[in-house]
């Protein structure tokens, strides 16, 4: 609960983490996470993998087939492969997928003779419309072009080949891939609008919580459910909390910055274990520079959505400068009554109508002086 400098707070991201200014003035559709992105390579796998096996269980060991199953075996080991990228690269590596997925769909199309009328055609406006939902619309002109060009290939190797028995003529099974696809950009489009509002709104509601949090508190913490430092420092009105260095995952009330009283230990203690919130317990932290800063804490639990216990947050009011002002007044009143041992510490009124009598013995020996009219 130190005060900090802004450029400690740009060392590390903290849970109430420092936005990008770009971001905060126009939010953009977010990134899925990357284990959200593992977990779609994953599926995308399964998939390739389960096409190369049906192709080859219904028909059969043929050259076509053979190729075409190859094609959906190498995508399948793209996606393993792009599944181990680090964090940073998992984006890329999941885009990089699903094209590969696309072209190979047109890949199978071409090679097995189906033309048009192969049935993985489907996948590209569902994956177009997919991929344009979750990244915006500007992403999702990659995956629409890359299917525009798949389809346009599949057209032309065709063109020069018989039509199967009872299909439509060739141009308007084009017409309806393209339409079909134009409606699945489109569709992904008001998609990524519908989220990127609910965002902002989102966005607007957190800021505004930021800014009241900044105003209402000097400090901000949290804690785990082994009650380890989680987040710990100074809100401001951008949202920037302070990260934790090396205090991060100690418990709080053993580091060497913490002081409080025993009984207020105590009552801390009882409060966590029956996971209760408490308010306003008072306690001290030393900062870097060796001050000693006074705080009033308070905290409640937090708890997931199945019930289960997460650790605590809250917050800390500044009452350091009441505490030296408390401080100085009882200061200068143990100078004021103990300045001498024989100064009157004040007067008092006897009986008598309008005479004042000291009450330190040392001056009782004086005669009483009567007030003037």
């Amino acid at each position: 609960m130190a005060r900090v400098s802004t450029a400690d707070l740009d060392r590390s991201m903290p849970l109430m983490a420092r936005a990008d200014p770009a971001s905060q003035s126009e939010p953009l559709t977010p990134l899925p996470p990357p284990r959200v992105m593992r977990h779609i390579l994953l599926v995308l796998a399964g998939a390739a993998a389960g096409a190369a096996l049906l192709l080859m269980a219904s028909l059969g060991h043929t050259p076509q087939t053979g190729l075409a199953a190859s094609a959906y075996l190498a995508l399948a080991l793209l996606c393993g492969l792009c599944w181990w990228l680090p964090a940073a690269w998992q984006m890329r590596g999941m885009v990089v997928a699903i094209m590969a997925a696309m072209l190979t769909v047109g890949l199978s199309a071409a090679t097995l003779g189906w033309g048009l009328s192969t049935p993985a055609l489907n996948v590209l406006p569902v994956t177009v419309c997919l991929v344009t939902a979750v990244l915006g619309w500007r992403r999702g002109l990659l995956p629409a072009f890359v299917g525009l060009l798949v389809l346009a290939t599949v057209a032309w190797v065709r063109a020069g080949q018989p039509l199967l028995p009872g299909a439509p003529p060739l141009p308007l099974q084009l017409a309806a891939h393209l339409l079909t696809l134009a409606v699945a950009f489109g569709g992904g489009a008001v998609l990524a609008q519908l989220v990127a509002r609910a965002m902002k709104t989102v966005h607007d509601r957190e800021q505004r919580f930021r800014a009241m949090l900044a105003l209402a508190a000097d400090a901000y913490w949290e804690i785990d459910r082994n009650y380890r430092l989680v987040a710990a420092g100074q809100p401001r009105r951008d949202g920037l909390v302070q990260a934790l260095g090396g205090d991060a995952g100690v418990v709080p009330w053993e580091l060497p910055q913490f002081g409080c009283e025993p009984e207020t230990l105590d009552l801390l203690l009882a409060d966590l274990g029956s996971r209760v919130a408490f308010r306003d317990l008072p306690v001290t932290w030393t900062d870097s520079d060796g001050q000693l800063h006074h705080y009033l804490a308070s905290g409640e639990p937090r708890f997931d959505i199945r019930g289960l216990f997460k650790g605590y947050w809250g917050v800390a009011r500044d009452v350091t400068a009441v505490e030296r002002a408390k401080k100085e007044l009882e200061a200068t009143e143990t100078r004021y009554q103990d300045l001498s041992p024989t100064s009157p510490r004040r007067w008092c009124c006897t009986a008598a109508a309008g005479c004042w009598t000291p009450t330190r013995p040392a001056w009782r020996c004086l005669a009483t002086r009567t007030w003037p009219p």
